[in-house]
């Protein structure tokens, strides 16, 4: 790190602190650790550069008071907008850059993977009679619109300790028993690749986005959990092209079985009436084939009772 100082006055300018002498417009270089450090301990340098006696530059601009003492001290310092005080102003976000927030109470219509809402709302209600467990399901479309789940907000009428339960599934493919495949089953709901001697073939259309392909995003450190297959997607056909194998170092999993993905919420009970905000500053991102499902309890002796939530997810199209 250097950075050059200006005498920008008319007069020899010794800096006995420092051992340096500047002439009249000349410029000098301070780019070793000594002299940096000589230099940021020095309040007579620190006063020439108050009055504009000496004008400190980093290569690229000129710098304030407070921005030659960073580079002096060996520190850098944070640009961006500030208040009228000075202080930087901050803005808190777990939204991903060129997303929107986006707060819903339906799911995506999935006869298009163009289409954002038209699905399946997010409200439940339960009637004397009805089976004691209950679930269904929420899609979204994420193939062409990448989208983050955030938090969410569920409001409950009459209930009695009844429980509602939200894990995050992938979309299955269906598969059938075969001699000598090209697919195997791997922990009893994973399809793998095999090299002719599996043991199951497809049923389903997996050129189809809705056919059992679920991507596996990376986590927030950039680790790629293991996927067996890659493809690509082809937004003029709406399909996916290019399939193949991949050894565990793809992006896209097929799965036979439904298992947790993760969970948004974990039987989390009801009582009366009311409503809470499942807060969190976090975000996650969604693979495309990802649903909720929705799992509903009634507790105890049958009654009726419901409620209804809305999603608050980051989307790069929120209509």
């Amino acid at each position: 790190m250097s950075i050059y100082l200006t005498n920008a006055t008319n007069e020899i300018i010794n800096c006995e602190t420092t051992g340096l002498t500047i002439a009249p417009n000349q410029t000098i270089e301070l780019s070793t650790e000594e002299q940096l450090e000589s230099a940021s301990q020095s309040s007579q340098l620190i006063s020439y550069l108050a009055n504009n006696q000496i004008i400190a530059n980093d290569g690229i601009r000129d710098l304030n008071l407070e921005e030659a003492v960073h580079v002096l001290a060996g520190t850098t310092i944070i640009s961006g907008p500030r208040d009228k005080s000075g202080k930087l102003r901050v803005h808190q976000t777990s939204r991903a850059l060129g997303t929107t927030t986006c707060f819903t109470g339906i799911g995506d219509d999935i006869s298009d993977p163009s289409k954002v809402g038209g699905g399946a709302e997010c409200i439940f209600h339960h009637n004397i009679g009805d089976a004691m467990i209950q679930d269904y399901y929420i899609d979204f479309n994420i193939i062409e619109n990448d989208t983050y789940i955030h938090e969410g907000y569920i409001t409950w009428l009459d209930c009695k300790y009844d429980k509602i339960n939200c894990d995050v599934v992938p979309t299955l493919v269906s598969i059938v028993p075969g001699e000598n495949t090209n697919y195997s089953l791997y922990g009893g709901y994973l399809v793998v690749p095999a090299m002719g001697n599996g043991t199951y073939n497809l049923a389903s259309d997996i050129g189809d986005p809705r056919g059992g392909f679920t991507r596996m995003p990376p986590n927030d450190l950039g680790v790629q959990p293991t996927a067996y297959w890659t493809n690509d997607y082809n937004p003029a056909t709406k399909r996916f092209e290019n399939i193949s194998y991949a050894m565990g170092d793809g992006q896209y999993n097929l799965f036979a079985a439904e298992v947790p993905l993760f969970k948004m919420f974990n039987k989390v009970p009801l009582l009366g009436s009311g409503f809470q905000e499942l807060r969190t500053s976090d975000t996650a991102q969604l693979g495309h084939g990802m649903r909720f499902k929705i799992v509903c309890e009634t507790y105890g002796e049958d009654h009726e009772w419901g409620f209804a939530f809305t999603f608050v997810l980051h989307r790069v199209k929120s209509a």
